[in-house]
């Protein structure tokens, strides 16, 4: 999607992508920011990297879809888990989720720590290596 295909909210929602996310440290490794800014079309419409440990962190926001995905790759185990939000309103819940979540997840814990997301979602999709996808529902009791 081109800057100038998205609303005004979407336009919001990026700007807190980029805003929150780089406020924790996370990078614009491939310069996403820049690039859309630019007029380049992006899919997903935004990237941000954080690396620890033997893995890395990659927040992506999609647009068209309302969702922010946080995809954990784990170098030494060679495997990539993802949790798809897709939200009705409230980004920032899911954004304040992820940037506070960071330190906690590692591929073994990831699933259920997603699973507990408080966040406001209609649907939380979990994605496995092999492209096994799912859906988890986040506790109610959080």
């Amino acid at each position: 999607m081109k800057r100038s295909e998205m609303s005004a909210q979407q336009m919001k929602d990026w700007n807190m992508f980029h805003l929150i996310l780089e406020a924790w440290g996370w990078e614009d490794l491939e310069e996403t920011e820049r690039r859309f800014e630019e007029g380049e079309i992006l899919k997903p419409e935004a990237t941000r990297i954080l690396r620890q440990r033997n893995q890395e962190l990659e927040a992506r926001y999609h647009a068209p879809v309302n969702m922010f995905s946080l995809k954990v790759t784990d170098f030494v185990q060679n495997e990539e888990l993802t949790a798809h939000f897709l939200y009705e309103d409230l980004p920032e819940r899911v954004l304040e989720w992820i940037v506070c979540s960071a330190d906690q997840v590692v591929t073994e814990n990831f699933e259920e720590i997603a699973r507990s997301a408080n966040v406001n979602c209609s649907m939380v999709l979990f994605e496995r290596s092999n492209m096994e996808i799912y859906e988890i529902k986040p506790s109610a009791s959080v």
